[in-house]
């Protein structure tokens, strides 16, 4: 298989991964909503431990898709790759501030929490055009 078979297959496969951890990170996020927006914020140490894993999977797979993407661009300079390349750096900064700042639970970081749930749902539908 030539460089460029093998790296179009190689993004194929980082857009369903990223896609699949975003969505991951996205209903681990909405779980935390549900959760601690009715509850002490004490109360949901255990979410904000899943949800910053689950922020923490998704910074790996969109890392991993980037890195990727940027070589499938010298084959095949596309929009569509470009676009899921900026829609994943902005997931990556917005779990990034989700572990950040829930960590320390007395900060209300709900907020943060949405910014991520709408930037990684950016991200996965961008890296969704990637496999039509």
């Amino acid at each position: 298989m030539s460089d460029k078979n093998s790296i179009m297959q190689d993004h194929i496969q980082a857009c369903k991964n990223c896609v699949d951890k975003c969505e991951k990170c996205i209903d681990e996020c909405q779980k935390l909503i549900d959760m601690c927006s009715i509850r002490s914020y004490e109360d949901c140490g255990e979410q904000i431990g899943k949800t910053t894993k689950a922020c923490h999977d998704s910074i790996e797979a969109c890392q991993n898709h980037i890195d990727i993407s940027i070589k499938a661009l010298a084959y095949m300079d596309n929009e569509e790759i470009r676009n899921s390349i900026e829609k994943c750096k902005k997931c990556i900064d917005a779990c990034n501030q989700v572990i950040n700042q829930c960590k320390n639970r007395t900060v209300l970081c709900i907020d943060l929490v949405l910014q991520c749930i709408k930037a990684c749902n950016e991200c996965a539908e961008a890296c969704k055009h990637c496999f039509k």
